[in-house]
């Protein structure tokens, strides 16, 4: 019997033995000896559905525009390939790490797996000419996702920092009402354009704040896009309470009596032009007390959607006596 036995275990023993001579040794760090050239000539290679990209310029062809808010940094673009391509944009601000995406699509694109907490909270976002539903969720581990989606486009915006509830919800609402006006349908004007001395990528229709006081202040109206644009004389305020943009109340007392309005006017800037003016709201809104606001203008292009709507940040300062 043993006899009979004898070459099965020689057999064994041999190929025991032929195996762990043909193993590839370990190297120190724990990885595969030989260069990355014999690995990838024994390897499949898959290939990573990441692309990288320069800025949102890169995102045309995609029909939308994604892109940092303003103050954001270290800002990294891509586009995820697939059936759906999805634009994301990577970025800090104050400190904190979001991911944002879009993509032309009714389906779910954050690509998180991860727990919610049982509290989400739904809320009405709105601008003078676009609203949506904006779900924000927090999430067991940390952080936020936000959700939201326009004419087709979902967005999401994630974070897994701890961030104030308030503060993501408001990030959200920025960027949806930049969705808005950023969105080149049939490419009707430029979503971006890059300031050729600091190299910042900014809206290509910009409000922007020049001076401001508790009384008024002066703004311009750029307009780098294909066609020329108008506007009007109206505007609104807003102020930042809570986190929360909220539209500032006129002043009741000086307009009530009177009734109020603006001057029916157009004024026109050609494309790669821009205006200024001056504005003086107490006869609106009375002297502002101290915080943020932002002022609102619409603007219409002679091409594409229209109107499109404007905002400008600035800070207001009540000074007593000089001080």
């Amino acid at each position: 019997m043993w006899k009979k036995l004898l070459p099965v275990i020689l057999s064994l023993a041999l190929l025991v033995g032929l195996t762990g001579c043909g193993a590839v040794p370990e190297t120190e760090a724990g990885g595969l000896e030989g260069g990355q050239g014999e690995q990838e000539e024994n390897m499949t290679q898959i290939a990573n559905p990441v692309r990288p990209v320069d800025g949102p310029e890169d995102f045309a062809e995609l029909g939308f525009a994604v892109y940092a808010p303003d103050g954001a940094e270290e800002a990294e673009y891509s586009v995820i390939d697939g059936d759906i391509p999805i634009a994301q944009v990577d970025f800090t601000l104050d400190g904190a790490h979001y991911t944002y995406r879009s993509a032309r699509t009714e389906e779910d694109i954050s690509g998180l797996y991860v727990n919610y907490a049982e509290e989400s909270t739904g809320i009405a976002l709105c601008g003078e000419y676009w609203s949506l539903e904006l779900d924000v969720r927090p999430i067991v581990e940390g952080g936020f996702a936000g959700f939201w989606s326009q004419d087709g486009v979902a967005s999401t915006l994630y974070t897994p920092d701890d961030v104030d509830q308030t503060v993501f919800t408001s990030l959200c609402e920025t960027l949806a009402g930049y969705d808005w006006l950023h969105r080149s349908e049939d490419n009707w004007y430029p979503a971006e354009v890059q300031d050729p001395d600091s190299g910042v990528w900014l809206p290509a229709i910009r409000l922007t704040v020049e001076e401001c006081s508790p009384t008024g202040g002066a703004f311009t109206i750029h307009n780098d896009g294909a066609s020329p644009l108008t506007y009007g004389d109206a505007y609104s305020l807003e102020k930042l309470v809570d986190g929360v943009w909220r539209t500032v109340p006129v002043n009741i007392m000086e307009t009530q009596n009177f009734g109020w309005g603006f001057n029916d006017i157009a004024y026109e800037i050609p494309s790669g032009g821009e205006d200024s003016f001056r504005i003086d709201w107490t006869w609106l809104y009375g002297t502002l007390t101290d915080g943020q606001y932002r002022l609102v203008k619409s603007v219409t292009p002679a091409e594409g959607p229209s109107p499109v709507e404007l905002r400008a940040e600035f800070t207001s300062l009540y000074v007593i006596n000089g001080d």
